[in-house]
């Protein structure tokens, strides 16, 4: 098994497909902070024109104006922004990249080689688990990069007002981002093809299938349960996470990562691979 661990890691590490999806997914976290600085000056140019237009002898200045921004923006810290990040682009480009990564083992022969005997395929699906972790500590090291930079950019500080809060809030994302990250698994052994494994995972990590979920609520509103709740990229969009939340995330995320695992596991021991 740990063989099997060694030669994904190696593989993940070698691969261009890997790095170009963080310099992107880093790319991103950045453009976010300088989006922001750019509207907040535009916000000072649009109010200042508005002033002058409707004549007001009440204009602020420049600095009274900033003054007002810096006081605004004294509560966004770094949580703030990287819960930005897991609006949809994390789980996008791990969609992305597991499809790429997943099903070129198919593609090009290379699972006949680590596998060889059936009982040994549960290894298989192990490595893909830690190759998706390690994935997803990679992108959160650099959001919280971005983050910074952003909360700098903006305020001259990075603030994390919370740690206790900002620890809880990653540690549930990494878990829900495993069990997003076990569905692409699955649909990349069900599937075999890259192209189709990516088009559902975009799909999936944009939420498309809340739309499903809030139809199929409509018809079951004589109860209290809201299945959009029980969505794993739903969950992942909170801003924050209350105490009320936690047992429903753990639910949601843990789960989802046992019951994709195990429809991956019997996909594994029923796939044809000689």
């Amino acid at each position: 098994m740990f063989n099997i661990i060694k030669a994904d890691l190696y593989k993940m590490f070698k691969s261009r497909s890997f790095y170009l999806i963080q310099l992107v997914f880093l790319i991103f976290t950045l453009a976010i902070g300088i989006i922001v600085k750019v509207d907040v000056s535009r916000d000072y140019e649009a109010a200042q024109a508005y002033n002058i237009a409707m004549e007001e002898e009440n204009s602020i200045t420049e600095d009274e104006y900033y003054t007002m921004q810096e006081e605004a923006m004294i509560e966004q810290d770094v949580k703030e922004f990287m819960s930005i990040q897991y609006s949809s682009i994390t789980m996008l480009m791990m969609a992305v990249f597991l499809a790429i990564f997943v099903c070129s083992e198919l593609d090009t022969g290379y699972i006949k080689n680590i596998i060889p005997l059936k009982t040994s395929r549960i290894s298989l699906l192990v490595a893909k688990n830690v190759v998706s972790f390690i994935f997803i500590l990679v992108q959160m090291a650099l959001g919280f990069g971005g983050a910074m930079f952003s909360t700098f950019l903006l305020a001259g500080k990075i603030n994390i007002s919370n740690p206790r809060e900002l620890i809880i809030y990653l540690g549930f994302q990494i878990l829900l981002a495993m069990s997003f990250a076990a569905s692409i698994i699955l649909l990349s052994y069900l599937t075999k093809s890259k192209a189709a494994v990516m088009t559902i995972g975009v799909l999936l990590a944009i939420n498309l299938q809340s739309v499903f979920l809030g139809l199929l609520d409509s018809f079951i509103r004589f109860t209290q349960v809201s299945l959009t709740q029980f969505s794993i990229v739903t969950n992942s969009r909170l801003p924050v996470f209350d105490p009320s939340d936690y047992q429903r995330v753990l639910l949601v995320s843990i789960g989802y990562f046992v019951v994709y695992n195990i429809f991956s596991l019997i996909r594994l021991k029923r796939l044809e691979i000689a």
